[in-house]
């Protein structure tokens, strides 16, 4: 499997000629000092606020501060597998062996104005966990709801800056440890800077997470993702990700890296992406892949040009 989709892979990427390769190659280059100087600062920024959030978001990737246009709706619909992932609020035990698919994972983002959108995302989880006597256990998984909302599009020395306010319902059950049966509150700062043809994403924020084992009681957070991501061509991207949270209860200590590869064809966007723990809580390995849709049909409802 791995081998057939490498070779997809790298017939992707050969739909450049070696002209176009090589003028970007020769970008690369172009960067000055102060630039250079700009993305250190930012990656710093990211790893002193070191936080994936605790519920299980869709497959994790730093998000830019820009927005959809109004009246434009995008659909997301994936998958995504996490082995030996730990339940929040409790120590990590490698005999636990708590592995969980998300299958359908769904998402909808809705361009409102000129500067905010809205953003839906659903999962159903599948859990096995063979200490608990918890096994092959299909259960509705938590509903996220988010605003997000433009403040400064990007200069040419300075990156653009958005915000994102969040909502996790309560709608996996606790008793499966499938979900912590919690409202969770997450607000992040949202920046992003492209460089030559490579674009760098940081976000930095709060979560606020329900301790589903003690009544009336939380855990404040410091969460975090910082993203470089590389386009091959005009469909091809690759992102590395680096993403966690940090500065809480430390079983809630969480820390990843990501690799996303997205293939834009006409109005799909289809995705793969890889991920490895950093940390004794996070997962060990997972894996995801899904494909977004947009539709335009409520653009000239919404007055847009």
């Amino acid at each position: 499997m791995f081998e057939c989709l490498s070779v997809w892979v790298f017939e992707c990427l050969g739909c450049d000629d070696a002209n176009t390769k090589t003028r970007k190659h020769e970008n690369t280059f172009a960067l000055s000092n102060l630039r250079i100087c700009y993305v250190f600062f930012i990656f710093a920024l990211c790893c002193v606020s070191s936080g994936v959030d605790a519920w299980n978001r869709l497959p994790l990737q730093a998000e830019a501060p820009t927005v959809l246009q109004s009246g434009i709706i995008q659909f997301d619909f994936g998958l995504q597998y996490l082995s030996h992932t730990n339940f929040p609020f409790s120590a990590f035990s490698k005999d636990s062996g708590r592995d969980v698919l998300s299958l359908p994972t769904l998402g909808l983002r809705i361009g409102l104005g000129k500067r905010s959108e809205f953003q839906l995302s659903y999962e159903q989880l599948f859990v096995e966990e063979e200490v608990f006597r918890i096994r092959e256990m299909w259960k509705s998984g938590d509903l996220d709801l988010s605003t997000k909302i433009e403040f400064w599009q990007e200069r040419q020395w300075l990156p653009g800056i958005g915000m994102k306010v969040g909502v996790k319902l309560p709608n996996a059950s606790n008793d499966y440890r499938v979900g912590t049966d919690e409202t969770d509150f997450a607000f992040s700062a949202l920046f992003a800077k492209r460089i030559a043809f490579i674009t760098t994403t940081a976000n930095v924020g709060l979560l606020i997470l329900g301790n589903p084992f003690e009544h009336a009681s939380q855990d404040d957070l410091l969460s975090y993702a910082f993203a470089c991501s590389f386009p091959w061509n005009a469909r091809v991207t690759t992102t590395a990700e680096i993403a966690g949270q940090t500065l809480g209860t430390n079983d809630n200590e969480r820390r990843s890296a990501l690799f996303h590869l997205s293939i834009r064809k006409n109005q799909q966007i289809w995705k793969l992406s890889g991920r490895i723990g950093l940390l004794e809580n996070s997962e060990d390995w997972g894996f995801g892949a899904g494909v977004t849709w947009t539709w335009d049909g409520l653009k000239r409802w919404a007055g847009s040009k």
